[in-house]
């Protein structure tokens, strides 16, 4: 992902995952759950672009996305979650510790994942998303 696309790919995501439990469980009630969702996945992958770890698909635009992580045996992926815990406490306000509940349980779960039947570590999809437009 360029980085001139970055904030129609969060766009994209704000709209996909405004009603996932990773948004709805970890947010305010309350609050534009779209906007945060695009807030939260625009802080995320600004970290993250210099891994080159976003890919975007579209003809003009940004109809899709996937976000591959290579195996991570420095924990970049800590990283960048810790270089948006500023924005996400604005976002989260009294919910935060819910956020690191869900992150907690996301690294034990995940942290499986990274591995293949042969025990060594391979790339692993995080996230794939496509816009209506998609084909």
């Amino acid at each position: 992902m360029r980085p001139d696309e970055l904030a129609e790919a969060a766009a994209l995501l704000g709209r996909v995952f405004d009603t996932e439990a990773m948004v709805t469980w970890t947010f305010p009630a309350d609050s534009d759950l779209a906007s945060v969702s695009e807030r939260f996945f625009g802080a995320f992958h600004r970290a993250a672009e210099p891994d080159g770890w976003v890919w975007v698909v579209g003809d003009g635009r940004v109809e899709g996305m996937a976000m591959w992580v290579p195996p991570d045996p420095h924990d970049r992926y800590a990283e960048v979650l810790a270089a948006i815990d500023d924005e996400v406490a604005e976002l989260a306000g009294v919910l935060k510790s819910r956020y690191y509940t869900f992150w907690e349980w996301w690294r034990r779960t995940d942290r499986r994942s990274h591995t293949g039947t042969s025990g060594t570590s391979r790339w692993t999809p995080k996230l794939v998303v496509a816009g209506s437009g998609a084909r």
